[in-house]
């Protein structure tokens, strides 16, 4: 059953090209539904992560803010005794005098 190429009015390296051309357009076109398919996965992976942030987002910055105020209400304390004692210091001097 062989394969009588002189019936064949296309040329065999013209067909031959042709054959490989349709290889590497299969091959190019299975790569980059590989990509798409890597890259819809990855988005997937993204927008759970994002979800997830929102979801949890709002009590963390709560809490950061409660630390925050916190850290700031004791800095103002803190400065307020200093001013104490800058003012105690100077009425020190003034009573010097």
């Amino acid at each position: 059953m062989a394969l009588d190429m002189t019936k064949l009015r296309v040329p065999p390296g013209s067909l031959l090209i042709d054959i490989v051309l349709s290889v590497v357009v299969l091959y190019g076109a299975g790569q980059a539904s590989e990509r798409l398919a890597t890259v819809v996965d990855h988005l997937t992976r993204l927008e759970s992560r994002v979800a997830a942030i929102e979801s949890t987002g709002q009590p963390m910055t709560d809490r950061r803010l409660a630390v925050i105020e916190s850290t700031l209400a004791e800095k103002d304390r803190r400065l307020d005794r200093i001013e104490q004692k800058i003012d105690m210091l100077i009425e020190r001097q003034e009573a010097r005098r």
